[in-house]
């Protein structure tokens, strides 16, 4: 008996040939195929621009002399800006309290490029400086140890009249004490600029007063009062003799002089 090959098993005819290519043509199109795709490289972002410069206001034309000292002044208050309490500490706020001639209330103007100067104040040797570079209005002003950043530095800036403004370089607003108090104690900010007083200041050399001695008694307070059995004097007034009595005569008084013998 003959075997025959398996009837299974045949051989493409040229019509199954166009069959089978329309059908891989088909798994193409329907993505059944899987096909290398081509990997995206990843992208490099581009460091942002710089952020513009903020106008600035035009210099004051008061001549600043570095090597000396100066109070700040508050035009609506004439009280002047101090430092916490006479305080050596960084984050002290600035503050407004009666001008008395000390250190904690004296500032060293050094200039910096560009027409800036910062202000050191010269009992604790930190600058007035805004607190961690804030832009935000209200934020406090107080002193931290000189580092260079424009936080601390300052356009000394025309106020109107014979006043002045500081400008905080990196912000562009304006030393301002806080809701136009003129109380001691008052603490200092930021603020954008607006024509209130509370924004002025003048830059002047400290006065320190000197302290009289009571007439026939100890030393007193601040103006000599207090002086024990005596009276309250000015150091520099001089006060015109009474030939009578030897004590001083009140000032514009009349002095009599005794009559001419015959």
């Amino acid at each position: 008996m003959e075997h025959h090959p398996s009837t299974s098993v045949r051989r493409l005819l040229p019509g199954d040939r166009s069959r089978v290519a329309l059908l891989f043509l088909a798994v193409i199109g329907c993505g059944c195929i899987a096909k290398d795709e081509p990997k995206e490289e990843p992208k490099v972002e581009s460091p942002a621009p710089p952020p513009a410069a903020l106008p600035e206001p035009p210099r004051s034309a008061f001549a600043i002399n570095p090597a000396a000292t100066y109070t700040i002044v508050g035009v609506a208050s004439g009280k002047c800006v101090q430092l916490g309490a006479g305080s050596m500490e960084d984050g002290a706020r600035a503050q407004l309290m009666t001008c008395n001639g000390g250190k904690a209330q004296q500032f060293r103007p050094s200039p910096v490029a560009g027409g800036y100067y910062t202000f050191r104040n010269a009992l604790s040797n930190k600058c007035l400086d805004v607190e961690k570079v804030s832009m935000n209005d209200g934020a406090p002003v107080l002193q931290w140890n000189c580092n260079g950043g424009a936080n601390q530095q300052w356009v000394v800036a025309d106020g109107g009249g014979d006043s002045l403004r500081l400008v905080a370089r990196h912000s562009g607003r304006v030393l301002d004490v806080s809701y136009e108090k003129t109380n001691d104690g008052a603490g200092l900010g930021q603020y954008p600029w607006h024509s209130s007083r509370n924004q002025m200041f003048w830059l002047k050399p400290p006065v320190v007063e000197v302290a009289a001695t009571g007439a026939g008694g100890k030393a007193g307070g601040h103006d000599g009062a207090g002086g024990a059995g005596g009276k309250s004097a000015k150091a520099h007034k001089a006060a015109k003799p009474d030939s009578k009595a030897g004590k001083p005569a009140p000032a514009g008084a009349t002095v009599a002089h005794p009559p001419k013998p015959e």
